[in-house]
């Protein structure tokens, strides 16, 4: 399966982007995420919208970064589940500031 993270950037507390399928069949997935801190610890989770998703095609994404985590470097965990048929794991990182503005530091090609 090859699904790329593309077009990422901050839009206030959201980070959002877009999925390309780069193979030549058609991806079903329902993402989940999983935010971490510095030391592997889990501050916010949630899911991403299920897709549909047909060959060389994008679909938009956004993850909303909860005012509760506070300050620090994080990195947040894209789980991609294929109904039975693999999984993916894609990772993104970013920091927030002490103003609540998140800079993203890292994308996973």
């Amino acid at each position: 399966k090859d699904l790329k993270v593309e077009n990422v950037s901050v839009q206030q507390d959201t980070i959002a982007g877009e999925f390309r399928n780069s193979c030549d069949l058609v991806l079903i997935s329902k993402p989940t995420f999983i935010i971490m801190d510095a030391k592997g610890a889990a501050v916010d989770r949630g899911e991403i919208k299920e897709f549909y998703l047909p060959p060389e095609k994008q679909i938009p994404f956004k993850i909303k970064v909860s005012d509760k985590i506070p300050q620090g470097n994080y990195n947040i965990e894209l789980n991609f589940s294929f109904f039975g048929r693999g999984a993916l794991i894609k990772e993104l990182a970013f920091s927030k500031d002490e103003t609540g503005q998140i800079k993203l530091l890292k994308v996973e090609e």
